[in-house]
């Protein structure tokens, strides 16, 4: 870990979790006497993450952090059942949710994060009683030799064998087991070994089809896909209201990766799919590999087609490369895991929030780079030329400094969050007032002109000189002159904003799929397409917020026109890491704007 982070939270002792894996049978039939789970809350100095992104408030914008016990190395660990209420608060405040491994977790089930159970899909570990009772749930080869899952070989044995997920009575086995754990508290399973091919073994680093016991033949390659993917879905359908997790491979299955129909089935038969070593993998390099990068997000691109989300696992810690990877694509509920961030060296850079995504990641300067209003994510894939990249503006980096270019080689990343004005800005719109759209009462004017061209206006009186919106105060144009615009470009104050707020209205009925374009100091634009109510019949359009009412509108001849008639508020979702220049209104007269600010 690097020595220079800017926060370290003294939590729990670094243990490493990658050298354990349990075999859920294993587990449940071990009985043998375990070691106290230990927890040592020594220090606690950092400002906790946004409460949004340790709750299932979707936000693409932060680090739903899913931390991994460390199972059965936790004898190290200072006794968690003691962890004083500000300890507590620490960890809930910064994990969303834990992976733990029973029993050892158990007990801190009634504090902890919500968790998920370990679950090791089809192995039976080689010194399990299971295995001599039940030596037909082994898979075997056309020998009739036992196979093990290839994980963890000397060469000769490895340390589970292999079992048979053909064979009904073990899957019910399987399926029973799981959910005597999920009873113990757990609201759902971390799925390991969800293998969508062959990965059986004689030991020696051989893969060896095994017999399909449910056909007596050679298991195919499809069958195998096939076999998991209806054992995935039986713990689906048996389980329905539990979170799973699977843990895949990426790459599995027929070309482009994810489109195979059985993998598929293997997804929708989960709602999260865990992706072991993120976007850290040196495997994983620019251009058009089938295991490159492209090729993994493209993957991810289509588990969030299938309405699946992902969590980014990274394997060891390469600064911000895994965390930018998982800002590329979040589409609000992802998550993000490090095996090699634990409270002991909590990474500061995990508490970035960076907003709401401006849209999806996109090439940029030969990195991939995504949007948000609150900052950017810039990634440079392995492989990649070493490059230096002037930002629009300055920006903070995650090490807490002030940033205007960042240098990125391959395999490297920056998350980037832009400066935060203090207060939000209204703009001027005087120069800009074209229509004569608010009057005092019993003032006339020409029964072609007001507010709708027609001969009504809103009424000074009711309206006033100014109204609050989203906590931000607006003020209008002078009553019986020009004050309200419509169809014009209007000039903002340059800055770097989070969103675009405006009251308006439309006129003369319903105003559909109006655009509104935002163009910025570099000369690209953001675009936003608005329905707009007419301001006499609420049509509770999305994005649309009624946010004044008045009992009457002003007519030409100086009588008053009573109803219900109606301002609204429009919040449109800015680009913050680009400079604003102006915004256009749409090319209609029966869109009016009476004020505009601009939010941090």
């Amino acid at each position: 870990m690097p020595s220079d982070w800017s926060v370290r939270i003294s939590i729990f002792q670094k243990v490493n979790i990658m050298n354990t894996k349990l075999s859920l049978a294993s587990l449940n039939r071990s009985g043998v006497q375990l070691p106290v789970m230990m927890l040592g809350i020594l220090s606690i100095g950092a400002v906790g993450a946004s409460a949004t992104c340790v709750t299932n408030t979707p936000d693409a914008g932060c680090i739903h952090f899913q931390y991994r016990s460390p199972g059965s190395q936790s004898t190290i660990w200072e006794t968690a059942a003691n962890a004083s209420l500000t300890q507590q608060e620490w960890v809930k405040s910064h994990f969303w949710e834990i992976q733990g491994d029973p029993p050892w977790f158990n007990f801190l089930l009634s504090w902890m994060p919500p968790a998920v159970t370990y679950f090791d899909l089809w192995s039976i570990h080689t010194g399990d009683a299971l295995a001599t009772e039940h030596p037909n749930w082994i898979m075997k080869d056309s020998s009739g030799t036992p196979l093990y899952l290839d994980y963890n070989c000397d060469g000769t044995t490895c340390s589970q064998w292999a079992g048979d997920f053909a064979n009904p009575a073990f899957v019910q086995y399987q399926i029973s087991a799981l959910t005597t754990l999920i009873n113990e508290g757990y609201m759902g399973v971390w799925m390991d070994n969800v293998d969508m091919f062959i990965n059986t073994s004689n030991g020696a680093a051989v893969t060896i089809p095994p017999i399909d016991s449910s056909t007596g033949e050679v298991m195919t390659a499809t069958a195998w896909k096939q076999h998991i993917a209806d054992f995935c879905a039986q713990i689906r359908s048996a389980l329905p209201n539990i979170q799973i997790i699977h843990n895949v491979q990426w790459y599995a299955g027929t070309w482009p990766a994810g489109t195979d129909p059985l993998v598929q089935q293997e997804i929708l038969a989960a709602d999260y799919i865990n992706l072991e070593r993120g976007v850290n993998d040196p495997n994983l390099v620019v251009g058009t590999s089938s295991y490159g990068m492209d090729a993994k997000l493209a993957f991810v691109d289509v588990v969030h087609s299938l309405n699946r989300k992902i969590i980014m696992e990274e394997w060891g810690f390469d600064g911000d490369l895994g965390e930018a990877g998982y800002f590329l694509v979040s589409t609000g509920m992802d998550g993000f895991s490090n095996t090699e961030v634990t409270p002991t060296d909590w990474y500061a850079g995990y508490d970035a929030v960076l907003g709401t995504p401006i849209g999806a990641r996109y090439a940029w300067n030969g990195v991939l780079r995504r949007d948000f209003t609150g900052g950017i994510a810039l990634m440079n894939a392995f492989g990649g030329d070493t490059v230096t990249l002037t930002l629009p503006g300055t920006y903070t980096n995650t090490s807490g400094t002030e940033v205007s270019s960042v240098t990125l080689a391959g395999g490297t990343g920056a998350v980037l969050v832009a400066p935060a004005a203090t207060k939000p800005v209204s703009v001027p719109l005087t120069s800009a007032y074209n229509v004569y759209g608010i009057n005092s009462d019993y003032a006339t004017f020409p029964s072609t002109g007001g507010l709708d061209g027609n001969g009504y206006s809103y009424s000074s009186t009711l309206l006033g000189t100014s109204d609050s919106f989203g906590g931000t105060t607006y003020t209008f144009g002078p009553a019986n002159g020009l004050s309200v615009i419509t169809n014009a470009t209007v000039t903002l104050p340059e800055g770097q904003y989070a969103t675009l707020n405006l009251l308006g209205a439309g006129v003369n009925g319903p105003q559909m799929n109006q655009t509104f374009v935002v163009t910025y100091s570099d000369g690209s634009t953001s675009t936003f397409t608005q329905n707009l109510s007419d301001w006499a019949v609420s049509s509770s359009f999305s994005g649309e917020t009624i946010a004044s009412t008045m009992a009457y509108r002003d007519r030409y001849n100086g009588t008053e026109n009573p109803g219900s008639y109606h301002v609204y508020g429009y919040s449109f979702a800015l680009n913050s890491a680009k400079t604003v220049k102006s915004v256009k209104l749409p090319a209609n007269a029966n869109v009016v704007v009476l004020s505009m600010a601009l939010v941090p």
